[in-house]
């Protein structure tokens, strides 16, 4: 009599990073802590900038292709990484790039930029596996990590068919405003539109840099009064959502606060988690 033993077979390798599942505790507390806020929505420009992207492209090129739709959103995507990454170069501000799409793999293109050899935005917004791809979901930044929370806080929300993204005429198209008439929004599409971009673009562009935002106050203040959910904010929108946000930022700060009067300690993640870590 023939017997097979199939339990004595090697183990099957599992892939990712949280197999025994302890991540999960820990999203399931800062969803409910921060709705509409998460922990791949880093930078707070992102929340604008999108709204203003897929606004430009509904009013600048109208009844466009879908091709020709991903192809231009994902030059932008790529052209605001490569703003931020040249500011960091130029500022004290080194972290000026982190958490920007793409950012591994546009860093090394701006270093090849600036020691003179061409950079195609297209090279690195193509769709096709490469070396140079910037991002593998084809709406990038925007349809990996943004547009679930943009929808959530009224803001953009993805088109039933294709890779449209539509924003809100309620909020969407409010901020998307700021953002056209306060930075130069023009030039911004010029270079997308022109494929090939040198460093005195990305200088020229540097008001879109993320830590410029307190630069374009109107931006800004309406970023606040989404986060903060602000009377501006829900009259708007008419509903009230995210009261249990604005309680979790306002704690933040206080603490921020705080630690600034007791011994002058900056609030940071390095400050942060050891506060959390031993309730002290």
């Amino acid at each position: 009599m023939q017997i097979e033993t199939d339990w004595v077979s090697a183990p099957r390798s599992i892939r990712g990073q949280d197999q025994l599942g302890c991540q999960a505790p820990c999203e399931l507390t800062y969803s409910q802590l921060l709705p509409g806020i998460t922990n791949v929505t880093d930078r707070a420009r992102y929340f604008s900038f999108y709204a203003w992207v897929t606004w430009s492209l509904d009013k600048r090129f109208p009844a466009m292709s879908e091709g020709r739709y991903i192809e231009l959103y994902r030059r932008a995507d790529c052209l605001y990484t490569l703003i931020a990454a040249q500011e960091s170069k130029t500022t004290e501000n080194v972290r000026q790039a982190e958490a920007m799409i793409g950012r591994i793999r546009l860093l090394p293109a701006l270093d090849r930029l600036t020691s003179g050899t061409p950079l195609r935005l297209s090279d690195y917004a193509t769709q096709e596996e490469s070396e140079e791809r910037y991002f593998k979901n084809r709406m990038g930044g925007l349809g990996q990590y943004y547009v679930g929370t943009l929808a959530e806080l009224g803001v953009c929300a993805k088109a039933a068919s294709g890779p449209w993204i539509r924003y809100t005429e309620e909020f969407g198209e409010v901020l998307a405003s700021t953002i056209e008439t306060s930075l130069p929004s023009k030039a911004f599409w010029d270079a997308v539109e022109s494929d090939v971009i040198t460093v005195e673009d990305l200088i020229a562009l540097r008001e879109f840099s993320p830590h410029l935002l307190p630069n374009s106050s109107n931006e800004q203040n309406l970023l606040l009064d989404m986060f903060f959910v602000r009377k501006a904010y829900t009259d708007r929108l008419g509903v009230v959502k995210g009261i249990q946000r604005r309680h979790t930022l306002a704690l933040i700060l206080h603490l921020g606060e705080s630690l600034s009067i007791l011994d002058g300690t900056r609030l940071s993640e390095w400050t942060f988690r050891p506060i959390v870590y031993s309730g002290a």
